[in-house]
This record gives structure tokens, sequence and C-alpha cells, in this order.
């Protein structure tokens, strides 16, 4: 995927959610958008 290939959108997440994210990122030593996106990838991905 190429930067021209992505799109920005804002997503609102609860506190809880959020923490649960920075936490998990921070284990992995990702961002929390590198995070997001794998999460996202691998949930789509087992639905195709």
């Amino acid at each position: 995927m190429t930067n021209n290939d992505k799109k920005r959108f804002t997503l609102r997440l609860n506190s809880d959610i959020c923490k649960k994210v920075e936490k998990e990122a921070k284990e992995l030593g990702l961002t929390q958008n590198a995070y997001i996106v794998m999460v996202l990838h691998k949930e789509l991905k087992e639905k195709v």
C-alpha cells in the first residue's frame, strides 16, 4: 500500500478502549495507528 492508497479519517474511541490500544501498541512496539490498522486488517481478512 502506498501513501496514495491511504485514506484519512477520524476515529473516536472511549477512554477505556483508547487506553487498551495504547497499551497493546506499546507492548508490540507499534504506533497506535499501526496497531489499529493491524487489528482491522486481521479482522477483515478473516471475514473474506
